[in-house]
């Protein structure tokens, strides 16, 4: 090239020896400069957050799960138990809204700790109102199947 120095026109040939000549990168031999590092770490940071997170709520899924579990087999427990009683449904009603309340409370926390992990922009009252429904819906599930076990002849 005219004009340009001897170090220069070296630089260029050994780019375009080695495949790699980009006249942009020709020009700006700093091409990558400290401002492009800075956003490629941040960059960085940001997907390993949210690797994280993602984890961290996929374990609280978890917990959330088998406190579930753990209440619904306490609940089919007391439900067999008392399944042998004469009790009316009203009455079982109220005695499974009475039982197992460490399983219950555990379960209302994980999922509440679950919920505002993933929804976290929602205030916690719904999510206490979420994870008390999940309650109900559990007790009401063993209701009704109190009452059809009633119901059902003998077997």
């Amino acid at each position: 090239m005219p004009g340009a120095s001897p170090d220069c026109a070296a630089k260029r040939s050994l780019q375009v020896d080695a495949g790699e000549f980009n006249p942009a990168i020709a020009k700006k031999p700093q091409a990558f400069t400290q401002g492009n590092r800075m956003r490629a770490l941040a960059a960085g940071l940001v997907m390993a957050a949210s690797v994280a997170i993602a984890d961290d709520i996929g374990e609280a899924r978890r917990h959330a799960l088998a406190a579930r579990d753990s209440y619904w087999n306490c609940l089919a427990e007391k439900h067999v138990s008392v399944n042998s009683r004469n009790m009316t449904a009203q009455e079982f009603a109220l005695y499974v809204g009475g039982v197992c309340p460490s399983e219950r409370q555990t379960f209302r926390v994980m999922l509440m700790h679950y919920l505002a992990m993933k929804f976290p922009s929602i205030d916690a009252g719904t999510h206490l109102a979420t994870a008390n429904n999940a309650i109900e819906l559990a007790q009401k599930y063993i209701v009704t199947t109190f009452i059809e076990r009633q119901a059902a002849p003998n077997q």
